[in-house]
């Protein structure tokens, strides 16, 4: 089945956050997530070992592709594969909506599919499905914020996409504009084997005690057909700067393995120039230059197996993080939000989507005057002197040593923050501005 949340154009670090569980058989052929593809155009991702497509796919021009089935009763025989669409848009040059629009077209010739197509460079990402049955194929183009697709529409009210979003959303608000470990966020929010409550289960036409063993996060469940559940976690991250991370955490022949692979998004126009280049056919020596620049490109990539790192270069390592160093302050908008989701919540009891809340505050902050947001920005500068006054104290308790490698941080973290207050207000002012179509 698969189900994913992630965090879309809404933070200062991350462009985007992306978690995702995939669901299958676990006789089921598949490969861990490597490098692959024919051509000019390598697919990172996991492969199915029987239709040979993916559930989850980037590129390293920064285009991105992941998909859900839909929890439906009765399927296709004969339909075409799911696991080929991420894998066509990926091979592809076509932008998500002009891929997404062509799709259109043959959508009824599959499955129930909820398909995300994103081009990270662009800032656009579009969500496709061909359900509910009888209906016109929803295209529709994803808003800022924090999103959750399991087996139905996008951000539908499902007890495990409510958990989990809620679940992300406090994790995320917990770090603000930290970095975030993979690992963690993929032990804490990924796992979760609790079950809804029966009253609380979608009503898909499918079993009930199907849909009861479907209901977690995370899914185990014995069949007729053998065991089934989550063979694989993922946790994929963008950064402003353009690395990319992809973490994975798969089971073969009954063991959890782990691995990360690390790359930098290249520029569009190199992509463009190389294709050109196929296609007039230049000199040989135009080719092997591109070969050269082919393998450092994947010198560069970083693959962590279990708690080897196996690696073309050595991966400089970051420092520890000191626990006792301030945290940077939120901004006037974080500061209103935490305050706006607590009335939300007393307003609105029965409420458990968390991107509503989301589009609520946004449209909220962005209608008020200067003078009501007054308060917020005092309150966010308060919280910044009183930040400044602590990081001073800290990189004085430095010295000896650590004073200059102290010091650098601090002014690292500086710029950040003043260039991410005013980032995070613009953001979260436009963050929900566009309804769900």
């Amino acid at each position: 089945m698969c189900i994913a949340a992630w965090l879309w154009q809404s933070h200062p670090v991350y462009p985007l956050l992306l978690l995702l569980n995939r669901d299958e058989f676990h006789d089921r052929p598949t490969k861990p997530v490597a490098w692959w593809g024919d051509g000019f155009q390598k697919i990172l991702g996991g492969r199915d070992g029987l239709a040979g497509g993916t559930w989850l796919g980037c590129t390293r021009d920064g285009r991105l592709a992941f998909l859900t089935n839909v929890l439906e009763p009765d399927l296709l025989s004969s339909a075409k594969s799911r696991g080929e669409l991420p894998l066509r848009f990926l091979q592809g040059r076509k932008s998500p909506v002009e891929f997404a629009e062509d799709l259109v077209k043959e959508a009824n010739e599959y499955n129930g599919f909820n398909l995300v197509l994103s081009d990270t460079s662009s800032k656009l990402m579009v969500y496709v499905s061909n359900r509910p049955k009888g209906e016109l194929v929803s295209v529709q183009v994803v808003p800022p914020g924090l999103h959750v697709l399991s087996n139905a529409k996008l951000d539908s009210p499902w007890p495990k996409a409510q958990r989990l979003g809620t679940s992300f959303m406090d994790l995320i608000l917990k770090h603000r504009d930290e970095e975030i470990s993979q690992e963690d966020m993929v032990e804490v929010l990924m796992f979760d084997t609790t079950k809804a409550d029966r009253e609380r289960l979608p009503n898909t036409g499918c079993d009930p005690n199907w849909e009861l063993n479907l209901s977690p996060v995370f899914v185990e469940v014995e069949t007729e057909l053998g065991r089934y559940g989550t063979r694989s976690t993922a946790a994929l991250s963008v950064k402003t700067t353009g690395n990319v991370s992809f973490y994975e955490k798969y089971l073969e022949n009954g063991v959890w393995k782990e691995h990360t692979v690390a790359y930098n998004i290249e520029k569009r126009q190199r992509f463009l120039t190389d294709l050109m280049a196929s296609v007039v056919g230049l000199s040989m020596k135009r080719g092997k230059s591109k070969a050269d620049a082919s393998k450092k490109a994947d010198n560069k990539l970083s693959v962590k197996k279990g708690s080897e790192w196996v690696s073309k270069k050595p991966r400089k390592l970051k420092a520890a993080k000191d626990p006792n160093k301030p945290k940077r302050p939120p901004s006037a908008f974080f500061v209103f939000m935490e305050e706006f989701r607590t009335s939300f919540k007393e307003k609105n009891p029965n409420n458990k989507s968390v991107s509503v809340v989301g589009k609520a505050g946004g449209h909220k902050w962005k209608s008020m005057s200067e003078d009501e947001k007054v308060p917020y920005v005092t309150k966010a500068a308060k919280l910044k002197t009183e930040y400044t006054k602590k990081l001073a104290t800290y990189n004085n308790n430095q010295s000896g040593g650590g004073s200059h490698a102290a010091g650098d941080e601090d002014e690292s973290d500086k710029s950040k923050s003043e260039v991410n207050d005013d980032e995070e207000e613009e953001e979260g002012s436009e963050e929900e501005e566009e309804e769900d179509e």
